[in-house]
């Protein structure tokens, strides 16, 4: 089984510097069915797929307020990395509890669908479970980013310098170090045993490592300024500076211009290519999610987030699409009330409305 992690610096990798924090963007599929996203994180917050062809809003709010904290599914978890804190659902995202304060890294999936969670502790890295408890310890190395492919951990990290490890058989074992200055080193993508990595010192590169589990050898490309993935799908391919590249014969070919925001492979092992509000499966290009389908919270915490950013995008006044392509239904006479928000906030919403209007 191929598990796709979230990474902690996923957003170096799979965000270009066009996304702004007014628009609404897609950063991240969490988790797919075999056709569509099931759970995204996007710069306003997650959107969960509700069942009928909408998605349900997940705020900010229900963590702590940070609406691009990174994140990650499990089986039956959801995991927030923010300010060094890490908070788990286990009730599909309608509440969050905060399990570990300070330290934490990042947020992960095994390869059993179980979250975890990393954190620093002096020249430790410890991975923990949803819980809390602890679950392993690697010594000696701090691990910036951790990947699964097959029953392997794969983990890089730049401290006490740039290495690679992988833990299988109930041991961390250093594969090597990668001979390379990296400030940060983040896993793109894994397939068989390469591994391609983003590295970032003073600009920013594309690490190809082959013989992952052997006797690993690393060979830089650019640099660029933006980079996003590199993934596999029936190959290697990326968006470079805004071209669509794949990857041959030891080099980068062009293909031609990518207008895409991100690019990733998710747990499942889906590729897809995000351009703002829309995601894309790669395989066919066709249109698998768009902000059209997002409808109002289901709890009255995120009241006062929907009001912000529905308001902002103008959703307050319309039922949201069941298809990608679909439209908006427009409310007659709500005022932008009816599709307020969760039950018994749809007055507040219209007095923060209102509000607004007297303003300007």
């Amino acid at each position: 089984m191929r598990v796709r992690i979230t990474a902690l610096l996923l957003l170096v990798v799979g965000l270009a510097p066009t996304v702004s924090a007014q628009e609404p963007a897609v950063l991240e599929v969490l988790d797919a069915d075999a056709s569509v996203p099931t759970l995204l994180r996007t710069n306003i917050g997650l959107a969960r797929a509700a069942g009928d062809g909408t998605y349900t809003y997940l705020c900010p709010s229900l963590w702590d307020g940070n609406e691009l904290a990174l994140a990650a599914a499990g089986d039956d978890a959801i995991g927030i990395f923010s300010n060094a804190a890490a908070f788990v659902s286990e009730d599909g995202g309608d509440s969050f509890v905060r399990v570990i304060e300070g330290g934490v890294r990042g947020v992960f999936v095994d390869p059993a669908g179980q979250l975890r969670v990393l954190a620093h502790e002096g020249m430790e890295s410890v991975l923990y479970d949803r819980s809390g408890a602890v679950a392993e310890v690697f010594p000696g190395h701090l691990i910036d980013d951790l990947h699964v492919s097959g029953e392997r951990w794969l983990a890089t990290g730049t401290r006490p310098n740039a290495f690679a490890a992988v833990f299988d058989e109930g041991a961390w074992r250093v594969l090597g170090d990668l001979d390379g200055p990296a400030s940060r080193i983040v896993i793109a993508d894994v397939h068989e045993d390469t591994a391609m990595l983003v590295a970032t010192s003073r600009e920013r590169y594309v690490w190809a490592v082959t013989g992952l589990y052997s006797l690993p050898r690393r060979e830089p490309y650019g640099p660029y300024e933006t980079i996003l993935g590199p993934v596999f799908d029936a190959g290697w391919f990326a968006a470079l500076d805004g071209q669509r590249t794949s990857f041959g014969g030891g080099v980068w070919l062009d293909e031609g211009p990518a207008d895409w925001t991100a690019l990733q492979r998710d747990r499942r092992g889906t590729a897809w290519a995000m351009r703002f509000g829309e995601v894309r499966r790669v395989d066919d290009d066709t249109l698998r999610f768009s902000f059209a389908q997002l409808g109002p919270p289901s709890s009255p915490a995120c009241d006062l987030d929907w009001a912000h950013f529905g308001g902002e995008s103008g959703w307050l006044d319309s039922a949201p699409a069941t298809t990608p392509g679909g439209a908006r239904t427009p409310h007659p006479s709500s005022g932008g009330c009816a599709a307020g928000s969760s039950r018994g906030g749809a007055a507040l919403v219209c007095l923060l409305l209102a509000l607004g209007r007297r303003r300007r």
